[in-house]
């Protein structure tokens, strides 16, 4: 019987190309105050550029935005996200936590503000080689307007707990509902040790 490969199986059959994200996560472990956003950055920067690590997991799904929790520990998560032409997640915030996103495949489009900001959102085009960091009062939609399927790491410190969504009002933002964010799933690994990564 076929099973998917899991991040973890990924991490042990890969070492070399784990080595680096596993520096990088312990390191953001260890900061005093907890993970900083350049730390978040590298994370999710180090992980794109090794497609051996995520390429076997990434899946897009024409219906909805395909995700995977590919690890949850104290200080941070990391996220797999697949995003099918016409894709988007809405406007939103990540509740108390700061961010890093970086685009493994694809092109993604961004419409962004912050919480104290009025006047039009601003647009930027993210492609593969684009990795970028943000804190708690960001708000954003991303979204696959094409030509190919996407597919990008997110990397959050804290861990979620919950998002916000908005509406843009032309004046700044307005809330519409808060979602809880739960995890992690049995089997998403909690921490990282050595060369292993355990649940």
């Amino acid at each position: 019987m076929y099973t998917e490969p899991t991040f973890a199986e990924r991490l042990r059959r890969c070492p070399a190309a784990a080595r680096p994200f596993h520096e990088l996560v312990g390191a953001a472990g260890r900061a005093a105050g907890g993970p900083h956003r350049d730390h978040l950055d590298r994370i999710a920067r180090a992980l794109a550029q090794a497609p051996e690590l995520w390429r076997p997991i990434a899946r897009h799904d024409p219906v909805a935005r395909w995700y995977a929790h590919l690890l949850h520990t104290d200080a941070l998560e990391v996220w797999l996200i697949g995003w099918e032409i016409g894709q988007d997640i809405q406007l939103h915030d990540h509740g108390r936590s700061s961010g890093a996103v970086a685009v493994c495949d694809g092109v993604l489009d961004e419409q962004h503000t912050r919480l104290d900001r009025t006047g039009p959102l601003r647009a930027r085009r993210h492609d593969r080689t684009t990795t970028f960091s943000f804190g708690p009062s960001y708000v954003h939609d991303l979204g696959n307007t094409g030509p190919a399927p996407a597919t990008s790491v997110h990397v959050y410190a804290p861990p979620l707990t919950h998002m916000n969504f908005y509406e843009h009002t032309g004046a700044g933002v307005r809330p519409i509902r808060s979602v809880p964010v739960t995890g992690p799933d049995p089997g998403v690994p909690r921490r990282v040790t050595g060369d292993l990564v355990a649940p």
